[in-house]
């Protein structure tokens, strides 16, 4: 189970939308994820910049 769960979202430089899995303040996954999370965000399709280990949300409407 993760902590957080962001749902369709899309990387830099990529127009397929992902799932992002984050647990313990990690992100441990990234792909097509049906595991339950504690907390659930809807990306709707905007941008997500992965920097370094930890994330970055960017919420932009292109």
């Amino acid at each position: 189970m993760f902590d957080l769960l962001i749902k369709n979202v899309r990387k830099l430089n990529n127009p397929h939308s992902v799932d992002i899995g984050i647990k313990d303040g990690f992100i441990t996954q990234i792909g097509s994820i049906k595991s339950p999370s504690k907390q659930l965000i809807e990306g709707e399709g905007r941008l997500v910049l992965l920097l370094t280990l930890n994330l970055i949300f960017i919420s932009i409407r292109l």
